[in-house]
């Protein structure tokens, strides 16, 4: 006999006892762990097609987005300053086309020669009395520079359209889209 023919058969009762306490434990543990497997499993049963919606619906939802063109407003109010020197440059043709009315006395000395070579001088009112017409095209040349120092205020709103399909936010889309395709794959087979 060994010695744990001897300890067995001294402790053989206790050893029975605690052996068969140790497989009820174990069995009672095996059912609630396969119980409470059932209800989980249970749970992914029941919860599945509420998933298996809301994963199509974001798929379908982020796919809409992917191709849309988001449009919004920008308000702008800001103060544009502007300083320049404008050259300009240019000759007008400017017509006149007028009478001058002259009506005045005018005092005018004469000197009238006479016999024996002497000259009589005198002194005459020679009244005037007439429209002088005026009909002339005179050229004017503007030659400068034209200063502009001020401060524009702009304020308007600006709609803004921005294609998504676009921008390098579609390919970062197009990888949860297909992600989340995977996903509602996989709960698809766990239901």
């Amino acid at each position: 006999m060994t010695r744990f023919d001897d300890w067995w058969g001294g402790n053989g009762r206790w050893a029975t006892i605690a052996i068969g306490v140790v497989a009820v434990v174990s069995l009672v543990l095996n059912l609630v762990l396969l119980a409470g497997w059932l209800g989980f499993r249970s749970d992914v049963e029941r919860l599945t097609p509420a998933v298996e919606a809301a994963l199509a619906e974001s798929v379908a939802d982020i796919g809409a987005l992917r191709e849309s063109t988001l449009t919004f407003e920008v308000d702008i109010d800001e103060s544009l300053p502007i300083s320049a020197n404008i050259p300009f440059d240019r000759t007008f043709q400017v017509p006149i086309v007028t009478s001058f009315p002259i009506s005045e006395t005018f005092l005018v000395d004469v000197v009238v020669p006479g016999p024996f070579g002497i000259e009589i001088p005198f002194q005459a009112e020679v009244p005037v009395d007439m429209d002088v017409p005026i009909d002339v095209i005179v050229p004017v040349s503007i030659s400068d520079d034209i200063p502009i120092d001020l401060d524009l205020p702009v304020e308007f709103r600006l709609p803004v359209e921005v294609d998504v399909a676009g921008t390098g936010l579609a390919p970062l889309l197009e990888t949860l889209e297909t992600r989340l395709a995977e996903i509602a794959r996989i709960v698809g087979e766990l239901g």
